[in-house]
């Protein structure tokens, strides 16, 4: 599976398990950046919500990209949750 279709998968399920409180996913980094490279990146994003996620969300998520780690590249997903209202205006250090 390459990383589109690793973060496709992502985007899919992620709005399947937070629908309306989803606001965005987005890739910062290597992959951002275009200096991605397999064998020593990791796959870097923030999940963006509009409000705090119920443990239930929050192990969902965990459970859904756990399910990917054998198609991820070596160094894995690195994933942090942001509340929208820590982003505009934004908020340091950012509250994970």
């Amino acid at each position: 599976m390459t990383e589109s279709e690793l973060l496709c998968n992502i985007k899919t399920t992620y709005r399947q398990i937070l629908g309306d409180n989803l606001t965005g996913i987005y890739i910062h980094g290597s992959l951002a950046f275009g200096c991605f490279h397999w064998d020593t990146s990791d796959i870097d994003f923030i999940v963006v919500v509009k409000e705090d996620l119920a443990l239930s969300a929050k192990t969902a998520l965990i459970t859904a990209l756990l399910s990917l780690d054998a198609y991820a590249p070596p160094k894995g997903f690195e994933m942090s949750v942001v509340l929208e209202s820590a982003c505009n205006p934004f908020v340091y250090p950012t509250p994970f």
